[in-house]
């Protein structure tokens, strides 16, 4: 029973980080996202903080927005707001690595 688990959170996982490299419909990529960064005037380390800022935000509108339903809708959100953040964070840190 646990290595199914396993196989499925791999997958899922693989299914995640293939949407932060490659990126979704209205979002860029995380190469793209670490470029749009690295163009910016400054020194690099305000621009990774930036980065970071602007990645919290959107996970917290994410978790907002999923939020709305109310209990009703939580068996559907709970997983779409941790989806959507995994998605965020990976790209994050897929940008940082790049910008490094």
């Amino acid at each position: 029973m646990s290595v199914m688990i396993g196989d499925k959170a791999a997958r899922l996982l693989a299914v995640l980080y293939s949407a932060a490299v490659g990126g979704l419909p209205g979002m860029n990529n995380a190469c793209r996202l670490a470029e749009e960064y690295l163009s910016r005037p400054g020194p690099l380390s305000d621009n990774v903080d930036a980065l970071i800022r602007n990645t919290a935000l959107k996970c917290g509108g994410v978790g907002f927005v999923t939020s709305l339903g109310g209990l009703m809708t939580l068996p559907v959100a709970l997983p779409a707001s941790l989806a959507g953040t995994m998605v965020l964070q990976m790209r994050m840190v897929l940008a940082i690595a790049h910008i490094g």
